[in-house]
């Protein structure tokens, strides 16, 4: 919550834009990086045993063999990590340094 903080500093309008879209690009990226998790727990590998679908659960290290099984997801992946943890040219990023040079106490 510290970017956001940085950013009501001032009390103009354009700083409540500034944590809007910084608020709408966390949202909106965690979001579907929590929506690539939960595909790839249904998409798991599934054994029936006696007429009875058993799965296994989902650990990190499933993640290890993504890149061959579903290359797109993987990359997308990436992308959406990536773009959480500020990476230059990713919207996260960009979020950050909106907030950053826009709401430095002018």
């Amino acid at each position: 919550m510290g970017f956001p903080l940085c950013a009501l500093v001032d009390d103009s309008l354009e700083s409540f834009t500034i944590v809007y879209f910084f608020l709408f690009v966390y949202l909106l990226t965690s979001l579907l990086m929590w929506d690539i998790f939960v595909l790839l727990n249904a998409n798991q590998n599934k054994v029936y045993l006696n007429n009875k679908i058993n799965t296994y659960p989902l650990f990190i290290s499933s993640l290890k063999y993504l890149i061959t099984n579903n290359p797109t997801l993987a990359l997308a992946f990436i992308f959406l990590f990536f773009s959480l943890a500020g990476i230059p040219p990713f919207v996260g990023f960009l979020s950050k340094i909106y907030v950053f040079f826009f709401s430095s106490g002018r």
